[in-house]
């Protein structure tokens, strides 16, 4: 079942700003739809009315999610020497 990607849109359910509307390739008559990939909510259309409202809302030129940024690493903490020399495992006094 190929998809093929309209645009984006708020999702109405969580306000994820990037819901994808999506129409079915393989389908002739077939009616687009709305899926949020970060609450999982999905809205059909069932009409010409319906589906005109939802491309109504599409944003076609709305950017891609941003793309996860890493983290900085901590600073790692110097290895400390012992103050006093250990042998086998114990530290002498």
């Amino acid at each position: 079942m190929a998809s093929e990607m309209l645009g984006r849109t708020p999702c109405p359910e969580c306000g994820f700003p990037h819901a994808h509307v999506k129409i079915k390739t393989d389908k002739d008559g077939a009616n687009p739809y709305r899926h949020c990939p970060d609450c999982g909510a999905q809205y059909f259309t069932r009409n010409k009315a319906q589906a005109d409202n939802l491309r109504a809302k599409l944003n076609a030129q709305a950017p891609t999610p941003p793309a996860p940024q890493p983290e900085p690493e901590a600073p790692q903490a110097k290895a400390r020497k012992p103050s006093r020399p250990f042998m086998f495992g114990v530290a002498n006094d």
